[in-house]
């Protein structure tokens, strides 16, 4: 299926009706936002499923990026809403589960790297922290987008990745992260990525 950018120009994440945002040890819980779509419970969801890692090692990650939790507190933020004890997964924890999966994977930065300014964690944020985490190239990008039902042009990947308040930037909408998510499963479940602590 082609699809134009311009179609999925969606804000981020919805509210997630029922999910609450408890307040974790050391991590300050953020509710909700409203208007904002695609839930963050789900995308940690694929990311596990993807990687075939344990509560536990999801939790490592976000330890890895800075967010100290344990698996059971992994756990509630991968459920579905529907699904008892399901707690709604914050930004900044994950946030901290990327990070850390580009720590693992990748290594940490050496020291007197410059670090880039933080930006808000948008769909093209979460693109940005994937590609990076598992080196991806152009190529591999469009590829997951094929692999996941979407054509996207290398004109529009591009556009993705611009920077926010730049003339050709386009906002990543919801549909275009879920289907390279799809998309980049196969690919990442290929290379048998090593869990944490392995």
């Amino acid at each position: 299926m082609e699809v134009g950018l311009c179609g999925f120009n969606a804000p981020r994440r919805r509210v997630v009706g029922g999910l609450v945002a408890a307040p974790l040890s050391g991590i300050g819980a953020v509710a909700p936002r409203p208007g904002l779509p695609v839930d963050n419970n789900d995308i940690l969801r694929r990311f596990r499923y993807m990687l075939s890692f344990s509560d536990a090692q999801v939790a490592e990650l976000c330890r890895l990026g800075g967010r100290p939790l344990s698996p059971r507190e992994a756990r509630a933020r991968m459920q579905r809403e529907e699904e008892p004890g399901a707690v709604f997964c914050v930004d900044d924890l994950l946030e901290a589960f990327l990070d850390g999966l580009i720590i693992h994977l990748r290594g940490r930065r050496p020291p007197g790297t410059p670090v880039p300014t933080r930006q808000p964690l948008t769909n093209n944020e979460v693109l940005k922290k994937a590609r990076i985490a598992f080196s991806l190239k152009d190529v591999d990008m469009l590829g997951a987008m094929r692999v996941g039902g979407m054509t996207v042009s290398k004109a529009e990947l591009t556009a993705l990745f611009r920077a926010r308040g730049h003339r050709h930037h386009r906002p990543c909408g919801d549909q275009i992260l879920r289907k390279f998510l799809v998309g980049l499963t196969p690919i990442v479940q290929k290379r048998k990525v090593a869990a944490p602590g392995q």
